[in-house]
């Protein structure tokens, strides 16, 4: 049975977002991804895929940073494509 907290979202997903928040934080000193070309995301998504991988295979491998870096960068372009 899924469990959804009051405002619907399941706890799982609301500590992923946070956590995706505290990341894009700790960045914005970066210049916002809206300026960024899809390719150049999509590339950047798949390096961190790899570091992702890399991180699973590893030990002391940081397994839910990396799973949090990809989900920025799908969310990324997931929010430029939509726009457009």
């Amino acid at each position: 049975m899924n469990k959804q907290s009051k405002d619907g979202l399941r706890p799982e997903l609301k500590e992923f977002a946070k956590a995706m928040e505290a990341k894009l934080k700790k960045n914005d000193y970066k210049p916002h991804w809206e300026h960024e070309l899809v390719e150049h995301l999509l590339e950047r998504l798949e390096e961190e895929v790899k570091e992702l991988e890399q991180a699973l295979w590893e030990d002391g491998g940081n397994v839910a940073s990396e799973a949090v870096d990809v989900a920025n960068f799908v969310m990324m372009i997931y929010s430029k494509v939509k726009h457009e």
